[in-house]
């Protein structure tokens, strides 16, 4: 019966052994999977600090883009002035052509 005993106990101390390794295994394996939970986390909160950054370049370059379509039709507003003062200018300097023609005129004959 002694024997059958201590066979009893070191099949449960091997037992107990073997349960032990499994446990620390497992724990190692928590850990393991924690600390990888943690870099997908860290991962995660720098991607979207780059999708921030990205949309804020998008809205600065919306912004940019909606300005120059601002500045173009203020040009374009601008050359429309100059071309309606150059066609001024052409109208007036006809104008004086033809009264310098009609004072030469004038001149000649007094």
């Amino acid at each position: 019966m002694i024997v059958c005993w201590k066979s009893l106990q070191r099949n449960h101390l091997l037992q107990l052994e073997e349960m032990k390794k499994s446990k620390d295994k497992l724990q190692k394996e928590l850990d393991m999977t924690d600390r990888a939970r943690e870099r997908t986390a860290q991962e995660l909160e720098a991607s979207k600090k780059r999708v921030e950054e990205a949309e804020e370049t998008i809205r600065s370059l919306q912004a940019g883009q909606s300005g120059i379509e601002e500045m173009q039709a203020q040009i374009n507003k601008l050359k429309d002035t100059v071309e309606k003062k150059e066609a001024n200018i052409a109208r007036s300097d006809k104008i004086i052509q033809k009264l310098m023609s009609e004072l030469e005129e004038l001149k000649g004959k007094s």
